[in-house]
């Protein structure tokens, strides 16, 4: 059975740490598979707001963009989505970070003689679904710039998996995983 640590805690009316969960589940007779960070690999992703763009001198698919990640200065981007737009939000890749479609770790590069430090994501890249036409992701939001991506998607939590034995019918809900939870706690 998965469930999601923030899930449990709102059932359990208390804040409680990872740690203590786990320990308290083992305690109650449940097994720990897996406890998955499923915001780990968008950690280094960060919110941006593009605020200048133009063509490509010598490209006419590519733009070049301006992107404030609320750094000191503003990071020189090339991409190649058609939908970007001044003052638009969007998905950062700043380099060194893992692009989780491709397998790579993201490089400064030079496109066409244009400084490129960094990379505009569209969903098919962060593996988050289909994105239409490779579009950059647009992002609708008021969180500030410069917020890791995680935080700005709402998946900043912890799944835990864990394993029920059939004796333990009382245990097939996240309800009276969490009754039985704040028993021992």
């Amino acid at each position: 059975m998965r469930f999601c640590l923030s899930w449990l805690k709102e059932h359990l009316g208390q804040d409680i740490s990872l740690n203590q969960v786990i320990d308290s589940l083992i305690k109650i007779g449940l097994e720990v598979e897996e406890v998955i960070d499923q915001g780990a690999i968008y950690r280094n992703f960060k919110l941006g707001k593009i605020t200048g763009f133009e063509k490509h001198p010598q490209a006419d698919r590519l733009n070049c963009c301006l992107v404030d990640i609320g750094e000191f200065e503003l990071i020189s981007v090339v991409c190649g989505g058609s939908n970007v737009r001044k003052d638009m939000f969007v998905s950062f890749a700043p380099v060194g970070a893992f692009i989780p479609s491709t397998g790579i770790v993201l490089k400064e590069g030079i496109i066409r003689g244009i400084p490129s430090k960094g990379m505009l994501c569209s969903t098919d890249e962060l593996n988050l679904g289909p994105s239409q036409n490779h579009e950059i992701m647009d992002i609708q939001t008021d969180m500030p710039v410069g917020t890791s991506l995680d935080k700005v998607l709402g998946l900043d939590d912890v799944i835990l998996d864990i394993s029920i034995t059939p004796n333990r019918g009382d245990c097939f809900s996240l309800h009276g995983i969490a009754r039985d939870l704040k028993c021992l706690l």
